[in-house]
């Protein structure tokens, strides 16, 4: 399993989405951009040895929307296609439907920070934990002895209106109801996972057991029943195919993520 070990990337800034948004619109340059450039032109403060421009291009990487390399203190940008699509559908990432595919991403094993990924798919769902508790399994989970910053996480999802719940006692989340609008959000970040997990080694059906490692409607706040009523609308789209003959039943991907990138925003009214 892909390990993050970088769990104060953010230096203690949750995700600002429009400084998401600005780093989306930030020119391509062959050299790339110093920090300081960067907050130059997007506005992102930043400092000599702090600041949020450097926290945010690597929030950037974990919604899957860029990746970078660093060479002499410059950071060399490269949108993903992904990231292509948004700068052209909602680069000021105004619209629910990229709200919830770059959250999804963000707690992504394969892609997202693995902070984000622990709490929110292996130790929530609809479990009410105590901060003391969920202390205790980040420590064990990285050998640490010392705490770890929470509030990056929680007000990741306080601050940009999602069903995230917290109190001062526990934490716990509240599902969402699925949308047909966002059917081709749920089928990108389906086959993307499916094809970061299985593809490696020429799959393209797995069996509906496999999504709890997957981990995928956790990721959507999506309850079992709403999942699955999620993947028969992505049958009814000729998406995928479920060969429910078969016990467990197994998911056959029909399409690509490629193919599907292009429709994201395709049922917004």
């Amino acid at each position: 399993m892909k390990r993050d070990y970088k769990i104060n990337f953010h230096q203690s800034f949750p995700v600002t989405i429009d400084y998401l948004g600005k780093l989306l619109s930030l020119p391509e340059a062959n050299s790339g951009y110093t920090k300081e450039e960067i907050a130059e032109k997007t506005g992102i403060p930043t400092g000599k040895s702090s600041g949020k421009v450097v926290p945010h291009i690597q929030y950037a990487k974990y919604c899957n929307l860029l990746d970078y390399e660093v060479k002499k203190g410059k950071y060399k940008l490269k949108l993903t296609e992904l990231g292509k699509l948004i700068k052209i559908e909602d680069n000021k990432i105004s619209e629910e439907i990229t709200l919830e595919i770059i959250l999804y991403f963000l707690s992504s094993k394969n892609i997202g920070a693995d902070q984000w990924y622990y709490i929110m798919r292996e130790l929530l769902g609809q479990k009410n934990l105590t901060e003391d508790f969920i202390q205790t399994m980040l420590k064990k989970r990285y050998g640490l002895d010392k705490k770890i910053l929470l509030g990056p996480v929680k007000n990741t999802y306080i601050n940009n209106n999602t069903n995230y719940i917290a109190s001062d006692k526990e934490i716990f989340l509240c599902y969402k109801k699925p949308s047909k609008e966002k059917v081709y959000a749920y089928a990108y970040t389906l086959i993307t996972e499916i094809e970061n997990e299985y593809l490696f080694n020429g799959r393209r059906e797995i069996i509906i057991d496999e999504l709890d490692i997957l981990k995928w409607r956790e990721g959507h706040l999506l309850s079992l029943q709403d999942s699955n009523k999620v993947l028969n609308w992505l049958e009814e789209k000729g998406i995928l195919r479920m060969n429910k003959q078969l016990n467990p039943t197994t998911i056959i991907c029909l399409k690509n993520s490629k193919e599907i990138l292009p429709l994201l925003y395709s049922l917004l009214l």
